[in-house]
């Protein structure tokens, strides 16, 4: 029997090119990702919303298996909150 591999979560940097790189071939070969899966709408989301994007991201032995987009929303009302896909159709 062999051991399964370890799996790691991390924080991505989005202002790494390599890493959106990474992460935009991942979601281009996933099957029912959508645009709002992508490095460049948490970006754009950013820059234009003023919300910070935060991006996580699944490996196992150095592969992307997985990955978390994520929007940091503030509000008066409600307070502060990470919301996947932040401003997305199917967010």
């Amino acid at each position: 029997m062999t051991a399964p591999m370890p799996v790691g979560v991390r924080d991505v940097d989005l202002r790494d090119p390599a890493e959106c790189a990474r992460i935009t071939a991942f979601v281009d070969a996933s099957d029912g990702a959508t645009p709002f899966h992508l490095p460049a709408w948490s970006l754009a989301v950013q820059d234009g919303c003023g919300q910070r994007a935060h991006y996580l991201v699944s490996e196992s032995g150095g592969a992307i298996d997985g990955v978390l987009p994520l929007t940091e929303m503030r509000s008066p009302l409600f307070g502060r909150a990470l919301v996947s896909t932040g401003f997305g159709v199917d967010g």
